[in-house]
């Protein structure tokens, strides 16, 4: 199950105005997909400062509430707690639950420290570009395990990738991937993060309010566009280094879409974006700021983030995804996945019997082991799993 919205944990949460936010909300992906398709920015300009204004006795309220998501996510059995000692032991489990039990009923994992180590790496960047050539030496594996560890991380839920948005499927196929983890509270629990202190970090936060609204961009893509709900929205990169994060496609139209969450911005500090806006002729383009909704340059149209988390809703079926197609294979040989037998061409793991955990209830949006003991740590300690 994928974690939930920022307006999904509103209501899971009993949100006095939970209903009032979604119906701005509403108003605000209608006003979007208008404006994208008639070129029309001024006009998504006027209907989110209407919707800002609606939302101004619950602003401070959501910001906070904001902050709180961006710290410990949205899987439920963590936004259940209001205990923030609880919510990050539990997020600690859930990393390592996950590990165990979801990844390895895709493929078993010869070096369970080397998967551990590549997730942090990624979640410590995240969003990033993936250089494997970097990878590959940090962590003394060969192409294959490693593509076979990406794809296991993404089977897992834990990771999502994209590619450069491109009109030729070649050069999409031949750019380097992007990663992103699929929610801030396992993002930060992979780090030892879940601690306020984590927001007092400018930088920190900066990545953050990236992951969020890519897991929210994809979401909103998917209520806008059916045909989007198997793809992560792509970024767009020039060979001088301008980049912009997140392109929607609408109408056969692109919406980019550029993070700078900080209160102060203005378009020296939107190049990327300016320069996409400048190429394309978007019918809108965004940035996501801490700022008010501002009109820059008669192109672009700053809005809060979480007036933007607003927007994007409930999302679409994210929650309903499946696994990605199973590995080729060679990849599964090198993942310590045997190609052929009844058990793995099933996807079914035949589990150690000194490791088989317990039957378990699901509790949040990624599987759950009870404990004591904590299989993960075995894996750690170099136990395996066998496949019959």
């Amino acid at each position: 199950m994928a974690p939930m919205s920022f307006c999904e944990v509103l209501s899971f949460k009993n949100y006095a105005r939970a209903a009032a936010v979604a119906e701005v909300g509403a108003g605000l992906r209608e006003a979007l997909a208008e404006s994208a398709d008639g070129k029309d920015p001024r006009a998504f300009h006027d209907r989110a400062s209407s919707a800002a204004l609606e939302l101004a006795p619950v602003r401070d309220d959501l910001r906070i509430r904001l902050s709180e998501y961006m710290l410990y996510g949205g899987c439920p059995g963590i936004v259940a707690s209001e205990d923030p000692a609880y919510k990050a032991a539990e997020l600690k489990r859930t990393v390592e639950s996950s590990m165990y039990n979801d990844i390895l009923k895709v493929g078993s994992v010869r070096n369970p420290r080397v998967l551990e180590e590549l997730f942090q790496m990624l979640a410590e960047g995240s969003p990033r570009l993936i250089s494997k050539d970097k990878i590959l030496r940090r962590l003394g594996i060969n192409k294959a395990t490693l593509d076979a560890y990406l794809y296991l991380l993404e089977a897992a839920h834990l990771l999502s990738y994209s590619r450069a948005y491109s009109s030729s499927p070649s050069a999409r196929l031949r750019s380097p991937k992007k990663a992103y983890v699929n929610d801030a509270g396992i993002r930060n629990a992979a780090l030892s993060m879940n601690d306020a202190r984590t927001l007092a970090d400018p930088t920190e936060v900066g990545m953050l309010a990236e992951t969020v609204a890519c897991s929210h961009t994809r979401r909103l893509w998917e209520s806008l566009d059916h045909a989007a709900a198997s793809h992560m929205p792509p970024y767009w990169r020039t060979d001088r280094g301008d980049e912009v994060g997140l392109v929607m496609s609408l109408h056969r139209r692109p919406v980019p879409i550029e993070v700078k969450y900080r209160q102060h911005v203005d378009a020296a500090d939107l190049r990327g974006l300016t320069r996409f806006v400048g190429r394309f002729r978007p019918g809108v383009a965004l940035a996501l700021t801490q700022d008010r909704v501002r009109l820059i340059d008669d192109a672009i149209v700053a809005i809060p983030l979480w007036l933007y988390l607003v927007m994007c809703g409930r999302g679409g079926t994210a929650s309903a995804r499946g696994p990605p197609p199973p590995l080729a294979p060679a990849a599964r040989e090198e993942a310590g996945t045997p190609a052929s037998t009844g058990a793995a061409r099933r996807g079914v793991p035949s589990v150690h019997p000194a490791l088989r955990p317990p039957a378990c209830a699901a509790a949040g949006c990624l599987a759950r082991r009870p404990d004591p003991p904590p299989p993960f740590q075995l894996l750690s300690q170099g136990w395996y799993i066998d496949y019959k």
